[in-house]
């Protein structure tokens, strides 16, 4: 949900595309070639938006649910919101901006080089070294700019915040991050932990229930807290 968009100063070129409610920027290396991802970018959007216009036409409370969906469908990238929302314990749609990157990442992805797809700030990347990347500008009590290194490999990136950015959340964080291998549970983890967070102490104990997931860092009032695989920076 914040501005990642700085994180590709290692990267030789990026892009911006905006499809309907989806805004884009593509950043990759020299193993991609700019027009291709261009055209490729473009095929795939249309594809997952009427994917999802045709679920949406026949299970209309699919796009405004706030709890768990169960009704399969043979369209992967549907089906991996429905999971991840049963998985998260939160609405299919928490999870619709990590399915959009993940799919164009999927799609558009070599085993060298970097490629970081953000779709309104939750990310998608694969890269063969690491990334650094902002998460949290100094807003707010915390007063103090936060990053963190991502390691090699492919990753999602989703924050969630009471009180910033366009995102619900029933919460009172200033900000959660989610880094996990899969993008769509990392949108809709990021979700659900920031639904759960009022305090300090609602961080702490949430924190420590969060093996599962790559890494959590939560920003409540003036306190920091991590867990996780992810190396934080200042």
């Amino acid at each position: 949900m914040f501005a990642y968009r700085n994180l590709a100063s290692d990267c030789m070129g990026h892009f911006e595309i905006e499809f309907r409610e989806t805004r884009l920027r593509v950043s990759f290396s020299e193993h991609y070639q700019s027009d291709f991802l261009k055209e490729q970018t473009k095929n795939c959007l249309s594809k997952i938006y009427n994917d999802l216009d045709h679920y949406i036409l026949i299970h209309p409370d699919y796009i405004t649910t706030l709890t768990p969906w169960e009704k399969e469908t043979d369209k992967p990238v549907i089906q991996r919101m429905i999971e991840a929302s049963v998985k998260a314990g939160v609405g299919p749609m928490a999870s619709v901006a990590g399915a959009v990157a993940e799919s164009l990442l999927s799609e558009l992805s070599r085993e060298r080089g970097k490629l970081i797809i953000e779709n309104g700030g939750d990310i998608a990347l694969i890269s063969d070294q690491e990334t650094i990347i902002s998460i949290y500008p100094g807003w707010g009590k915390f007063d103090a700019d936060v990053f963190l290194k991502i390691p090699s490999g492919r990753f999602g990136v989703a924050s969630s915040s009471g009180k910033y950015g366009h995102s619900f959340s029933y919460g009172k964080a200033d900000l959660v991050t989610v880094v996990d291998k899969d993008p769509i549970l990392a949108d809709a983890w990021a979700t659900a932990i920031g639904n759960r967070i009022f305090s300090k102490e609602d961080a702490m104990v949430i924190a420590e229930d969060t093996d599962s997931l790559f890494s959590v860092t939560i920003i409540v009032d003036e306190e920091l807290i991590h867990k996780g695989n992810t190396e934080l920076l200042f």
